[in-house]
């Protein structure tokens, strides 16, 4: 196991993810994406003591990626009526907070990530296709103003 300061690292193998909104399971997803955070970066031409000008690289804008989210359709409306409720205007509503959590192949939760304010940007079923035995598959996109993670 690597060692970083004395602490000692796991590599975690994860078999499934859930999602959770406000502290309620709402099902389990075969792949979880964009659990991310960025700063853009501002490049200033500026001039050093020595005289020289060189670029000087800076921080500006954090931003939070979305999360998608996606499983074997169950037939369930929890998704769908949450995203009806931004199509019908309802912000107020379907703001809420959340969190991805992710288990390894013994079902141990090894992982959290703590989203907040978040609301359903998109919401789609899979493409139907009569010729294919493949399940058919729902796909949630989160947009949200902040995430944390934490060990479990």
């Amino acid at each position: 196991m690597p060692e970083i300061d004395g602490t000692t690292t796991n590599i975690l193998t994860i078999s499934r993810f859930s999602l959770e909104i406000d502290q309620v399971s709402w099902g389990f997803f075969k792949t979880v994406s964009g659990i991310s955070t960025e700063t853009d970066v501002i490049e200033t031409m500026v001039t050093n003591n020595k005289g020289m000008r060189i670029i000087q690289k800076v921080d500006g804008q954090h931003k939070v990626g979305e999360i998608t989210c996606t499983r074997v359709y169950t037939g369930d409306d929890y998704f769908y009526a949450w995203r009806q409720q931004v199509i019908e205007g309802k912000m107020k509503e379907a703001r809420r907070n959340g969190s991805i959590v992710a288990y390894n192949s013994m079902d141990t939760a090894v992982v959290k990530w703590d989203f907040i304010n978040a609301w359903p940007s998109s919401w789609k079923v899979s493409d139907l296709d009569a010729k294919t035995n493949d399940a058919m598959e729902e796909t949630i996109t989160i947009t949200h103003e902040g995430i944390t993670q934490e060990k479990v």
